[in-house]
């Protein structure tokens, strides 16, 4: 077979193209009507690598002549005169998708030992997997009319004449079960204008370059948030996004889809709208509070435990860009029913403060303080935590702006008044006085232990601390003997005897910068701020720039992930992860100092935008609003002049 420019693996010759994937790696070649891809899987720290490799080999014959496409990251797109043949990496497997092309048949071949198994489902897919101890390599396709059989260790099947659309999904996943989108979901998504990368899709991209440095992060952030993309399932009624499509599960997460929303509002006010209706998906009724998540690979079963409360946050800036009071008048009485399940289950009445049963509440798994243990599962019932009452402190103080902006007077000063008690409870007995820092308090005790991790933060965010409190926070925040890593920020400072290079014992997650941003612009430290975020991006684009992939989270000290594990396990952080990424949110909150009002926004630069020359761009509903800095102290929005604190409006959308 004459080979393309795309090569396969050693196994057939060149490397000069080879995808990575997880652990899996994966190459095509072609000739006329003849496609053949190899894929395998090789020892790593990843989840779901095989201990010996083996290659898959996928031949495929269509109705036309394939000619070269082009490769955009993990994806490769092929034509012919009947239309598009789309190849892309999705979590730790490989999909086919087409478009126009008819397919006239699959031979699929792997050495893998064991018996191979096949079945047809309930809702027409054929899937065929060979079992190795408890690693699995699965093949799933729409089912052909046609005939499928098994000959000398090879599966083929024909797909009838005149098919324009199919979709194949193969990969790996530990103990069974189809642990990424099914071909039938895969077809409902429309992959192709996402392979594409249509025209309206780049444009509404966010652009970012500063002192003649393009920062390609931003907007390789862009495309992984848009082929995370889900159409409605189960409970959730609108178009959704994942964790991430290297996660390998499934999964519709309320702590990562709030930091996604905070950070897709930028660009794609629609999106989010529809992400905000989604809370319903989440919110049982019977007890009247939210899920924490689903995993599709059965939906029956949600994640039940309660997730951080923080989507007011989210829900407000959707209603800043488009005044929808209808909406958050729907979101409000969800939010009040959820803030009273919180101070019924989980206040303790004397001191004020809030618990936490499971690692997901606050969304610290293991986190290495008061005894949690690296699989995370430490019940914290007998501690008042000093994340969960920051928190629930920030709970009330948004549910007080809603009913402000409602009209409900009554409620807006209640909820305040709610507000201060939390406020004074983590003031006078969680902080240290001798570290300067929040820990946890034993109730049972009434001893305080306080460890150095990002959890501390929380009162920042909050506006739980005082001003001195406050400064003593910052000052160790800043600290590079703490948290103030070379890729900061630590989530368990440097030089406490429980760090770790495993999952929140140590490594960066950029969602917490996220907060710390937030809470920094809130007591003042804007220079601190965007010191943070300059930090945060240029950390994230030297990784990218080796790499080519955005991680969950990462190395505080070399930056890259090699070294790190994930609560015990033989391997590191998740890939083309969004949901703990919030960097548009980072660099416009912290860096370019926009901070949302109703209608519009108010401009509260740092010093530091205006030393750096560079521009970033954004949309304020269907308004796109460009702001320059020329790095002589003028910054300007869409050619205007901006002055500090000035007030820009913009019509609701």
């Amino acid at each position: 077979m004459q080979r393309s420019s795309r090569h396969l693996f050693p196994c057939i010759g060149n490397t000069e193209r080879v995808l990575a994937v997880q652990s899996l790696r994966w190459g095509y070649e072609l000739q006329g009507t003849t496609l053949v891809i190899e894929a395998f899987t090789v020892p790593g720290f990843h989840r779901g690598h095989l201990d010996r490799p083996g290659v898959l080999r996928l031949e495929l014959i269509v109705s036309s002549p394939l000619t070269e496409g082009e490769w955009l990251g993990d994806c490769a797109t092929l034509s012919s005169e009947q239309g598009t043949l789309n190849i892309a990496a999705v979590g730790r497997g490989l999909v086919l998708s087409a478009d126009g092309i008819s397919l006239q048949r699959i031979l699929v071949t792997h050495p893998c030992p064991g018996a191979a198994t096949a079945r047809i489902t309930q809702d027409g897919l054929l899937q065929l997997w060979w079992a190795e101890e408890y690693e699995h390599l699965h093949l799933v396709t729409k089912c052909p009319e046609g005939l499928w059989e098994e000959c000398e260790g090879t599966w083929m099947w024909g797909v009838p004449e005149g098919s324009s659309r199919f979709a194949v999904t193969l990969g790996t996943q530990r103990d069974g079960g189809i642990s990424y989108p099914s071909a039938m979901e895969l077809l409902q998504m429309n992959l192709h204008p996402v392979f594409g990368r249509s025209r309206n899709w780049t444009e509404r991209s966010s652009k970012l370059s500063w002192n003649g440095r393009d920062f390609s992060v931003l907007d390789n952030l862009w495309t992984e948030h848009r082929l995370a993309l889900y159409e409605p399932s189960w409970k959730i009624p609108n178009c959704w996004e994942g964790v991430g499509r290297g996660y390998g599960s499934l999964y519709y997460g309320h702590w990562d889809m709030t930091q996604n929303i905070l950070d897709r509002v930028w660009n794609e006010l629609e999106f989010c709208q529809g992400e905000i209706e989604n809370l319903s998906g989440l919110f049982v009724q019977k007890e009247g509070r939210f899920n924490c998540g689903v995993r599709f690979e059965d939906p029956r079963r949600p994640v039940t435990t309660v997730p951080p409360p923080l989507e007011p946050r989210a829900v407000l800036e959707v209603y800043f860009r488009d005044g929808n009071l209808d909406r958050l008048r729907r979101c409000f009485g969800m939010f009040e029913s959820d803030f009273a399940w919180f101070r019924k289950e989980r206040r303790h009445l004397g001191s004020g403060l809030y618990w936490w049963v499971h690692m997901f509440e606050t969304g610290y798994d293991n986190i290495g303080r008061a005894g949690t243990t690296v699989t995370g599962n430490t019940d914290f019932r007998e501690y008042g935590a000093v994340d969960l009452s920051s928190q629930l402190a920030l709970y009330a103080e948004n549910l007080s702006r809603i009913a402000r902006i409602l009209g409900d007077e009554e409620k807006a000063l209640r909820y305040e008044a709610a507000r201060s008690v939390i406020v004074k409870a983590i003031q006078e007995n969680l902080w240290d006085s001798q570290k300067k820092f929040f820990g946890d308090l034993h109730v049972p005790s009434n001893c305080l232990e306080t460890t150095y991790a990002v959890s501390g933060f929380w009162p920042l965010a909050a506006g739980a601390a005082t001003e001195s409190q406050a400064a003593n926070l910052v000052k160790h925040l800043t600290d590079p003997e703490l948290f103030w890593t070379p890729f900061p920020v630590s989530t368990v400072a440097v030089k406490e005897a429980g760090f770790d290079l495993d999952c929140w014992r140590g490594p960066v997650w950029v969602s917490q910068n996220l907060w710390l941003v937030l809470g920094l612009r809130r007591y003042g430290y804007l220079q601190e701020a965007a010191q943070l975020v300059i930090k945060t991006l240029e950390g994230m684009q030297k990784v990218w720039d080796r790499d080519r992939k955005i991680y969950e989270f990462y190395h505080p000290q070399e930056f890259f992930p090699d070294k790190l594990t994930r609560k015990g396990k033989d391997y590191g952080p998740v890939v083309y992860y969004t949901g703990h990424n919030p960097l548009h949110a980072i660099v416009f909150h912290g860096l370019w100092g926009i901070e949302p009002c109703v209608g519009g926004f108010v401009w509260r630069p740092p010093q530091a935008l205006f030393s750096l020359s560079g521009s970033v761009r954004f949309h304020w509903g269907d308004e796109l609003m460009e702001l320059a800095s020329d790095g002589k102290g003028t910054v300007t929005c869409n050619g205007t002049d901006l002055i500090a604190g000035q007030r820009l409006i913009a019509a609701p959308r």
